[in-house]
Protein backbone atom coordinates (compact mmCIF):
# COMPACT_ATOMS: atom_id res chain seq x y z
CA UNK A 1 0.00 0.00 0.00
CA UNK A 2 1.51 3.37 -0.98
CA UNK A 3 2.21 5.91 1.70
CA UNK A 4 0.86 9.44 1.35
CA UNK A 5 4.32 10.95 0.77
CA UNK A 6 5.49 8.41 -1.82
CA UNK A 7 5.27 10.71 -4.82
CA UNK A 8 4.92 9.17 -8.27
CA UNK A 9 4.19 12.22 -10.45
CA UNK A 10 5.28 15.84 -10.76
CA UNK A 11 3.77 18.73 -12.73
CA UNK A 12 6.28 21.17 -14.20
CA UNK A 13 5.88 24.24 -16.39
CA UNK A 14 8.67 25.14 -18.80
CA UNK A 15 9.99 28.66 -18.21
CA UNK A 16 9.18 31.31 -20.77
CA UNK A 17 11.48 34.16 -21.76
CA UNK A 18 9.54 36.37 -19.32
CA UNK A 19 10.81 34.27 -16.38
CA UNK A 20 13.77 36.63 -16.02
CA UNK A 21 11.27 39.37 -15.04
CA UNK A 22 9.72 37.36 -12.20
CA UNK A 23 9.80 37.97 -8.45
CA UNK A 24 13.21 37.92 -6.79
CA UNK A 25 14.09 37.19 -3.20
CA UNK A 26 17.11 39.43 -3.02
CA UNK A 27 20.34 40.59 -4.56
CA UNK A 28 22.66 38.85 -6.90
CA UNK A 29 23.13 39.00 -10.63
CA UNK A 30 20.13 39.34 -12.91
CA UNK A 31 18.95 35.95 -14.17
CA UNK A 32 19.36 35.00 -17.82
CA UNK A 33 16.89 32.90 -19.75
CA UNK A 34 19.66 30.42 -20.60
CA UNK A 35 20.45 30.03 -16.90
CA UNK A 36 16.80 29.65 -15.89
CA UNK A 37 16.22 27.09 -18.67
CA UNK A 38 19.34 25.10 -17.69
CA UNK A 39 18.33 25.00 -14.01
CA UNK A 40 14.81 23.93 -14.93
CA UNK A 41 16.13 21.15 -17.18
CA UNK A 42 18.41 19.92 -14.37
CA UNK A 43 15.44 19.96 -11.96
CA UNK A 44 13.37 17.89 -14.41
CA UNK A 45 16.22 15.38 -14.84
CA UNK A 46 16.57 15.05 -11.04
CA UNK A 47 12.84 14.36 -10.65
CA UNK A 48 12.96 11.74 -13.42
CA UNK A 49 16.04 10.16 -11.83
CA UNK A 50 14.05 9.89 -8.60
CA UNK A 51 11.47 7.86 -10.52
CA UNK A 52 8.74 10.46 -10.95
CA UNK A 53 6.55 10.64 -14.05
CA UNK A 54 6.55 14.22 -15.32
CA UNK A 55 3.75 16.24 -16.86
CA UNK A 56 5.35 19.28 -18.47
CA UNK A 57 3.15 22.28 -19.23
CA UNK A 58 3.84 24.99 -21.80
CA UNK A 59 5.23 28.39 -20.69
CA UNK A 60 2.89 31.29 -19.91
CA UNK A 61 4.66 34.48 -21.00
CA UNK A 62 2.09 36.76 -19.33
CA UNK A 63 2.91 35.21 -15.94
CA UNK A 64 6.71 35.24 -15.42
CA UNK A 65 6.56 33.13 -12.25
CA UNK A 66 4.14 30.54 -13.64
CA UNK A 67 6.94 27.99 -13.83
CA UNK A 68 6.69 27.70 -10.03
CA UNK A 69 3.86 25.22 -9.66
CA UNK A 70 4.45 24.45 -5.97
CA UNK A 71 1.15 26.11 -5.10
CA UNK A 72 -1.61 23.91 -3.66
CA UNK A 73 -3.56 21.75 -6.09
CA UNK A 74 -6.22 19.08 -5.87
CA UNK A 75 -5.17 16.18 -8.08
CA UNK A 76 -7.56 13.48 -9.24
CA UNK A 77 -7.36 10.67 -11.76
CA UNK A 78 -9.36 12.70 -14.30
CA UNK A 79 -7.47 15.98 -13.84
CA UNK A 80 -6.40 18.62 -11.36
CA UNK A 81 -7.53 21.95 -9.94
CA UNK A 82 -4.89 24.55 -9.08
CA UNK A 83 -5.89 26.56 -6.02
CA UNK A 84 -5.15 30.23 -5.31
CA UNK A 85 -1.44 30.84 -6.01
CA UNK A 86 0.79 32.61 -3.53
CA UNK A 87 1.62 35.47 -5.94
CA UNK A 88 -0.31 37.12 -8.81
CA UNK A 89 2.68 36.56 -11.13
CA UNK A 90 2.04 32.78 -10.82
CA UNK A 91 -1.72 33.03 -11.49
CA UNK A 92 -1.57 31.80 -15.09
Amino acid sequence: MPRIFDFTHAILRRPGASAVKGLRAGGGPDPTFAGVAAEHAAYARALEAAGLELTVLDPLEDFPDALFVEDPALVFTAGSVLLNPGAPSRAG
